[in-house]
């Protein structure tokens, strides 16, 4: 009876023994379950992302009609990319009768769209020399009457942009009081940013050399300060004085030289007299004078080619950004830039130049042709027109 009862308990130790392993291999089961429908869930994510790719590919593709064949050859590639890596992230869980028709769709897209390419015209944008050149209608420009804004542009100038800059227009300028009626006079003009210069007035003519080619003129009064003191020489200013500017020799004569500041220079005065400013010079000061807030909104850019000084400047507005004038690079051309509804290309004589910014008419039978958009010459204009108003008109 014994020997019966202790063969029982071990068949029963072994079958707890069994069980005991059985459990074992159960719970390693359930963990590599868990792993694999963990590895499941990303994979499908991953699958997800990649549906969405494909989607966004698709939908790409279909605004792609205006493209040539060879360009549409690249995108061919890329989706024979995403087809390869699509069916080897999905192999275990997609049907791959599923994906082939997916990539059949999206090829039989694109086959679509190059054949709408070759039956149609490209779309492509039309060359610079296809867009028609045409008069501007100058009519309605309008500039304010006799104001500060020049001398305070020079000193924008010389604090913003380059006081060399703003030294060598307030040198573009001193001819035109030096004009005014009177006995012969030489003074000597020492700016600090650019050096020394004699100028010799005589018989209606103005001569202004380096001091050091003045061959020996012995000036009648000496006028030095910087760029910026300069400024004053565009008026209104003291007919005594230039601040910052200091004078010495003839004090007489000296006054009758400034006597001239007690009126504000104006653009219409530069072109009345005959004075050619160089046109960089002017529109550096132009940009200074328009107001940031004013180009609030507009996104354009404005080629102006002036014929004669045989310069071309950019000039750029960028949403509420300040006026950008530079001289496009070496061999850049119209053709070369990018031409759109925002670009225009405007052409006139250095004299025609100064006459459109002062607002008063052309030289006989000249016009100034603009090739592009018209609307932003326009619009460039009427800052210009708006930054030569008196300081106690709106100009902010």
């Amino acid at each position: 009876m014994e020997e019966d009862l202790r063969a029982v308990r071990e068949a029963l130790a072994q079958l707890w023994t069994r069980q005991d392993a059985q459990d074992e291999r159960l719970s390693s089961i359930s963990a590599d379950v868990a792993s694999l429908r963990g590895f499941q869930d990303r994979t499908e994510s991953e699958l997800s992302t990649l549906r969405v790719d494909l989607s966004t590919l698709v939908e790409v593709l279909e605004e792609l009609s205006g493209l040539p064949p060879d360009v549409r050859a690249q995108f061919d590639a890329e989706l024979a990319g995403v087809r390869a890596e699509l069916s080897r992230q999905t192999s275990f869980f997609v049907d791959d009768e599923l994906i082939a028709m997916a990539g059949d769709t999206v090829a039989a897209r694109i086959e679509a769209e190059a054949s709408t390419a070759r039956e149609e015209p490209s779309g492509a944008a039309p060359s610079w020399d296809d867009i028609p050149t045409a008069a501007l209608d100058l009519q309605a420009l309008s500039v304010p009457p006799r104001s500060g804004w020049f001398a305070d542009a020079i000193k924008a100038v010389a604090v913003h942009r380059s006081a060399t800059l703003a030294g060598e227009l307030v040198l573009e300028l001193v001819p035109f009081h030096a004009l005014q009626p009177g006995a012969p006079l030489t003074f000597a003009l020492q700016i600090d940013e650019l050096g020394r210069f004699t100028v010799a007035v005589a018989d209606g003519e103005v001569v202004i050399t380096p001091s050091e080619d003045a061959d020996g003129l012995e000036p009648d009064f000496r006028m030095a300060g910087n760029a910026a003191a300069f400024a004053a020489l565009a008026g209104p200013g003291s007919q005594a004085k230039l601040p910052g500017v200091q004078v010495r020799g003839s004090r007489r004569k000296a006054k009758r030289y400034l006597s001239a500041l007690s009126q504000p220079i104006t653009l219409a005065d530069l072109a009345g007299a005959n004075i050619a400013v160089w046109p960089g010079l002017l529109l550096a000061a132009m940009a200074e004078a328009v107001a940031p807030a004013w180009t609030k909104g507009s996104r354009f850019v404005v080629w102006l080619e002036v014929v004669g000084c045989e310069a071309v400047f950019e000039v750029r507005a960028t949403d509420g950004a300040p006026l950008a004038v530079n001289r496009p690079g070496s061999g850049a051309t119209p053709s070369a830039a990018k031409i759109d509804e925002s670009f225009a290309l405007v052409s006139l004589s250095e004299r025609g130049f100064t006459c459109l910014l002062a607002g008063i008419p052309l030289p006989d039978g000249e016009q100034v042709a603009v090739k592009g958009d018209q609307s932003a010459v326009r619009t460039l204009l009427d800052w210009f027109a708006r930054a030569q108003a008196p300081a106690d008109q709106s100009r902010d």
